[in-house]
């Protein structure tokens, strides 16, 4: 029998654990005992000259941006990725209801639940500047040596149940930021929040 005071000593760590998580809001989505790879490689902006900021403009959204901070190879197509995810202005966690990353290519699944009421899932407390890694099936492209992310879209929902949305001023409460550089009109305006981003195959330090 477990004596009560290794008992305390566990629950301690536990919640100093929990709480490392949420202060730097970093989830991680990778399955305990599977690689996250460890030849690492610098992702690229597939599309700088679009204006991202048009979807929102038009959607009465708050922009969003969707930025990749990493990217390491695994094995054959699967790459890790790491996303930064920021809000024009900071929303308190307490209008929060759920956000899931959605549509991902990916070994582990298509769907990661970053916070959610109904789920128990409660690993950021601020929506609007976090981070998330998961690993994806990379794209080949045409272009030599090079490999694309799939796009995946970001679900948002507040002021939904017992959420506090009293001073609630960010123009929709439920929407999808989007990725990607293949849907924009003649003039530039792209019909996605965020870019797509590439890199090196299988994080070469030259494409093949």
């Amino acid at each position: 029998m477990y004596s009560l005071a290794w008992l305390a000593v566990f629950l301690s760590l536990v919640q100093n654990i929990a709480a490392t998580a949420i202060s730097s809001n970093r989830v991680n989505f990778v399955p305990p005992g599977q690689s996250s790879g460890s030849k690492s490689c610098q992702p690229t902006n597939g599309c700088p000259d679009l204006n991202f900021a048009w979807k929102s403009g038009n959607t009465n959204t708050m922009p969003y941006t969707i930025s990749v901070d990493s990217v390491a190879w695994v094995s054959s197509d699967i790459y890790t990725i790491t996303i930064h995810v920021t809000g024009e202005k900071t929303i308190s966690i307490d209008a929060m209801w759920s956000v899931k990353i959605i549509g991902v290519d990916s070994p582990d699944g298509g769907t990661f639940q970053v916070y959610g009421h109904n789920e128990g899932a409660d690993f950021i407390d601020n929506p609007t500047d976090w981070y998330a890694t998961f690993r994806v099936h990379g794209k080949s492209s045409s272009e030599c040596g090079r490999v694309w992310m799939p796009n995946f879209q970001i679900q948002f929902e507040y002021c939904q149940g017992d959420t506090d949305c009293s001073n609630w001023s960010y123009g929709s409460t439920s929407f999808d930021l989007e990725t990607g550089c293949d849907n924009y009109d003649n003039n530039g305006n792209s019909q996605t929040d965020s870019p797509g981003y590439y890199w090196n195959y299988q994080c070469n330090s030259k494409p093949d």
